[in-house]
């Protein structure tokens, strides 16, 4: 988490240097009662590269979002009440022990595959989870995932296959740890391809974005 930069636009039309005091409607004007220096311009400043975006986020009110959230709770969260589940654009999937990974398709927003997969006590969902990802969910799908109390015990194939729509080392939870990623099956890899893995205790992850769709 962190600050992001946002570009504004503005249109002056004239080089005349404005006076707010004098443009100030007669009801509402005050005195001013500090002078406070102008902000230095930004390119003068020293360049932070481990702060905000490092591209500009532009906001394009045509374009349409799918409103994602991922809540991962490892053992002991869950053991003090807490939920894991994917909600997209209002709609929430809860998961059961283990994985839960929900396609989204990424034109429309909506969701068209879902399944959890125990990996903490069925080896062969581990296969099952990597065959779900790679035979059942189409391409061009917004993939969320999220681990629930276990998951780690028998996790194997499944790894390889999250690998494979974008997430980075380390995947594999740790012991009753918390995951919680956003991964994308298809030609490219988009800048939102994201993933949060926690160690016990650390937990919940949680995710929480706007994904832009494809028109």
């Amino acid at each position: 988490m962190g600050c992001e930069r946002i570009i504004i636009h503005a249109f002056v039309m004239s080089d005349e240097v404005a006076n707010c005091t004098i443009e100030a409607y007669p009801k509402y004007y005050t005195p001013p009662t500090e002078t406070v220096p102008m902000a230095i311009h930004v390119a003068e400043q020293e360049s932070c590269s481990n702060c905000g975006s490092q591209i500009p986020i532009v906001f394009d009110d045509r374009q349409q979002y799918a409103n994602i959230t991922i809540v991962s709770s490892g053992f002991f969260e869950v053991k003090n009440g807490l939920q894991t589940y994917v909600e997209v654009n209002g709609v929430k999937v809860i998961g059961r022990r283990g994985y839960l990974v929900v396609a989204v398709d990424v034109t429309s927003g909506n969701v068209t595959h879902q399944r959890s997969f125990d990996t903490f006590a069925q080896a062969r969902k581990d296969e099952a989870m990597a065959r779900f990802i790679r035979k059942e969910v189409p391409l061009e799908s917004i993939i969320l995932v999220s681990v629930k109390d276990e998951s780690s015990r028998r996790a194997n194939h499944c790894l390889q296959a999250l690998r494979e729509i974008g997430a980075k080392e380390p995947v594999k939870t740790g012991f009753r740890g918390s995951f919680a990623m956003i991964g994308y099956k298809g030609l490219t890899q988009p800048s939102w391809i994201q993933q949060i893995n926690l160690p016990p205790k650390k937990g919940p992850a949680e995710i929480r974005t706007l994904i832009p769709l494809l028109k």
